[in-house]
């Protein structure tokens, strides 16, 4: 039998957690992405709700300095452009024209290995220890950064940089700041400065380095 005070104590569990990841993200509530039965089935996405963007023809980002072989978004990545492909449903921070456009963007849905960034040069090697600066500077680009893409694969991808459930909110002098970029993984080395010239006291001549996010795959 359930008495009143473990039922309270069950809502607190499910509903916190619920609650804050609502507060990170006010636009979107929980029931978007998840649903508490009959799930469908996404690699990565646990209770998912079956959201996806309905764009199915894509040009992704290219370049003649890129080394990566990019596909078509798949997995994760398709949930997120749920609210980010520029069509009506999805034109907040959007990344696509609406049409399927993402030449514009950060490249996506490329595997990252040691093979690209020996090709590349300019990479850092996913594999190496201490690649990554998010778990004390003693992980993995792979373990920690590359996300899942189409058949569960580990890719360079959305949540790679970003975590849907973090608002980017930083404690300024006199209140908070909002990130100059939403929902971004929060790592070691991330931090607000003060603008050239700014006041140390003004919240409004503080920036968000981010640099160091970049420079975990990047050799700059």
């Amino acid at each position: 039998m359930i008495t009143g005070r473990r039922l309270f104590g069950v809502a607190l569990m499910v509903v916190l957690p619920l609650a804050t990841a609502v507060a990170f993200h006010p636009n979107t509530q929980c029931y978007r992405c998840h649903v508490p039965h009959e799930d469908a089935s996404l690699a990565g996405m646990p209770l998912w709700s079956g959201l996806k963007t309905t764009i199915a023809d894509w040009t992704p980002y290219s370049s003649p300095t890129l080394d990566a072989q990019t596909g078509d978004p798949g997995g994760s990545p398709l949930v997120c452009l749920a609210g980010h492909d520029g069509t009506s449903d999805g034109s907040v921070h959007a990344v696509s024209d609406g049409l399927g456009d993402l030449s514009g963007s950060h490249p996506i849905e490329f595997v990252y290995d040691e093979a690209l960034a020996d090709l590349d040069k300019e990479l850092v090697n996913p594999d190496e220890p201490g690649s990554s600066t998010e778990i004390n500077g003693e992980g993995t680009i792979t373990a920690d950064f590359l996300a899942g893409g189409a058949n569960g694969t580990k890719k360079m991808n959305c949540a790679s940089c970003h975590e849907v459930h973090v608002n980017g909110l930083h404690e300024g002098i006199g209140g908070d700041f909002t990130f100059s970029v939403p929902h971004l993984k929060s790592i070691p080395g991330i931090e607000m400065k003060v603008s050239w010239g700014g006041d140390p006291s003004n919240d409004q001549d503080y920036y968000l380095a981010y640099s160091d996010l970049c420079r975990t795959c990047h050799i700059k």
